[in-house]
């Protein structure tokens, strides 16, 4: 009688061991699911944060454009040959004038004659300067459009910003 109750002792403790085995692959593949997912997210993040880096400098070279519009003292001009991706425009200011100029891939302003071009803006495909005619004021458009950081982006980084430009300027 003994052996006869030791072989399902010995059956049970056998399916136990076939269950753990089956319990250690499914619970590898959820693990390896959940880091796939993990990563995902973390790289999603870092491209909303890069996103967000992009559009607060942009925000800032823009109000610092409109700033220098505002300020202008006589009338601005914009020096561009036809067909050319590179624009300078020139805005006259008491000490001096500042000059944005376009070089197909960063923005450059120089604050006087003899100051030093500084990077306003970098990794831009598009930068584009127009005199907007209004009916009683001119203003200016700057349209900026980023290099996109992946090949198809879901959103183009377009931006658009507008200023008046000052009474000497006629329309």
């Amino acid at each position: 009688m003994k052996a006869a109750a030791s072989v399902p002792e010995r059956s049970r403790a056998a399916f136990l061991l076939e269950e753990c085995l089956v319990y250690i692959a499914v619970s590898s593949v959820l693990l390896g699911l959940a880091f796939a997912a993990f990563y995902r997210v973390m790289e999603n993040a870092k491209g909303l944060r890069r996103n967000a880096a992009d559009i607060a400098r942009v925000l800032q070279a823009g109000e610092r454009w409109r700033e220098d519009i505002h300020r202008a003292t006589g009338p601005l001009r914009l020096v561009s040959s036809q067909g050319a991706i590179e624009q300078a425009f020139h805005v006259p200011q008491r000490p001096g004038e500042a000059v944005y100029f376009f070089t197909g891939t960063n923005v450059l302003r120089r604050a006087g004659p003899d100051a030093r071009w500084m990077e306003v803006l970098a990794g831009v495909k598009v930068s584009r300067m127009d005199r907007d005619r209004r009916e009683r004021v001119t203003a200016w458009r700057w349209e900026v459009e980023l290099s996109a950081g992946r090949k198809k982006p879901l959103v183009r980084p377009l931006f658009t910003f507008q200023a008046a430009a000052p009474a000497q300027e006629k329309p």
